[in-house]
């Protein structure tokens, strides 16, 4: 009865650490969490550093800012800010995105737009990041238009790709 009794106070201590251990994008997010500001933006046509995106985006500029917390990414401030939610799994849906750690280079997917909206509903990007220190690089197309991003460089004639490098803020 001892023997069963240490059994189960043992596998009460090591469930709970390898269920947080089973979810990847969880302790990726972990991270990542903070609130980012674009610094670069990069195109097929151009690459715009701090100065060049605050003259290109001059109206838009409270939408260059990234916050993620907790299993929510909050792209913008005030009014038009869009949030997106974790989802852990299947297809993409409005107001969602994915973060899968384990690839190389890692992946994610962000779900955004509106149903019978401008695009005639919601519309996926695709692409890969990397995490160094407190740049966030990422690398993304809209894949209905453009290939999947399998990594950072831009491709000729491709204006469905995008490079942004965030920095995290301190």
């Amino acid at each position: 009865m001892k023997r069963y009794l240490a059994f189960l106070v043992m596998a009460t201590m090591v469930l709970p650490a390898t269920a947080q251990q089973q979810d990847p994008a969880q302790k990726e997010l972990r991270s990542l969490q903070g609130t980012w500001k674009l610094v670069t933006f990069e195109n097929e046509r151009q690459i715009l550093e701090r100065r060049g995106i605050e003259r290109e985006f001059d109206k838009q500029a409270p939408l260059l800012i990234l916050h993620i917390k907790g299993d929510m990414i909050r792209l913008g401030e005030g009014d038009k800010a869009e949030s997106f939610k974790l989802r852990k799994g299947g297809k993409p849906k409005l107001g969602t995105f994915h973060v899968n750690p384990t690839a190389s280079p890692k992946r994610l997917e962000i779900s955004m737009g509106s149903e019978g909206g401008f695009l005639g509903g919601p519309f996926t990007f695709e692409g890969v990041y990397r995490l160094k220190q407190d740049q966030l690089e990422i690398c993304v197309a809209w894949t209905s238009q453009s290939e999947r991003p399998v990594d950072f460089t831009m491709k000729p004639r491709d204006s469905w790709r995008w490079r942004l490098i965030y920095e995290r803020v301190k």
